[in-house]
């Protein structure tokens, strides 16, 4: 038994990977601002010298590097990012295993949006308030666009939202037509 419980035991030991347990930010998260930094924690210590994290934009483009495994907690690895403009972003890593060896790779993303602009009451025309200027505060109405950094392309769900939109109303109106025409006996 003993014999056992050493063999597999080592053997789990030995076929484990640093997978990663937590991000922060979360993948698939959606933030009102750039983060200060990305925190990933893996399931094993990681060796410093073959784990890292990449940060990549939108077109491809490295947008930080230069991680490093936290000294107090060697489970857990950050990397330090610049301001980031709107977009999406794919945090790349890649986790050496302190204890066997064994590498890991995998990937989470997450979205910067521009922040929700606090709305206008009745007296700016149910605009959205463009908020103080030099001259002192401003009372007349700025339309509320969504806003596309040069060079970038808008979102799959921008794209898809006003598509299924269109789609449901036809359905909607076809089944309309439909049942008139059942009715008129037609």
């Amino acid at each position: 038994m003993l014999a056992f419980t050493l063999f597999f035991g080592n053997a789990a030991v030995a076929l484990a990977h640093a997978e990663l347990a937590t991000s922060d930010p979360g993948d698939t998260g959606i933030l009102p601002s750039s983060p200060a930094e990305v925190v990933l924690t893996f399931t094993e210590p990681l060796d410093p010298t073959r784990s890292s994290i990449k940060l990549v934009d939108s077109g491809g483009s490295i947008a930080a590097q230069g991680s490093t495994v936290d000294g107090s907690n060697p489970k857990t690895m950050r990397l330090a990012l610049p301001a980031l403009s709107i977009g999406t972003f794919t945090v790349r890593w890649i986790s050496a295993s302190a204890l066997d060896g064994d590498l890991d790779h995998g990937t989470t993303t997450f979205t910067i949006v521009r922040p929700e602009t606090p709305s206008c009451t009745d007296e700016c025309g149910g605009g959205v308030s463009a908020g103080p200027s030099a001259d002192g505060p401003t009372s007349s109405p700025v339309a509320a666009t969504p806003v596309v950094p040069p060079g970038s392309t808008a979102s799959s769900s921008e794209v898809l939202l006003p598509i299924a939109i269109v789609l449901v109303v036809i359905v909607i109106a076809g089944l309309g037509i439909g049942l008139g025409r059942r009715r008129t006996g037609r």
